[in-house]
């Protein structure tokens, strides 16, 4: 889980053993991103020094979760679920 921006919208990034999800709004109305792990065919993280930001490649299209400080550990995660090396770590 971390906290995130999708489309200029803030709210959690968060990965579970099904689907990676995006939610943003408040109390009264939420929206909500769903990616199927089914669907997601890779995940890239490109981190800096606070933030980092996350592509995720579903259905032929290319979603960018950005100002993510946790990216690295959610792209691990996806990377798992999926079944897919790890990506590496620059040097």
């Amino acid at each position: 889980v971390s906290v995130g921006q999708y489309n200029g919208k803030d709210g959690i990034v968060a990965a579970t053993d099904r689907r990676l999800l995006f939610v943003s709004g408040n109390l009264i109305r939420q929206q909500i991103e769903t990616f199927a792990y089914t669907k997601i065919s890779g995940v890239q993280v490109d981190t800096g020094i606070l933030r980092g930001s996350l592509r995720v490649f579903a259905s032929g299209n290319e979603a960018v979760i950005t100002k993510a400080p946790l990216a690295k550990q959610v792209a691990a995660y996806v990377q798992d679920r999926l079944g897919l090396p790890a990506q590496p770590v620059p040097t």
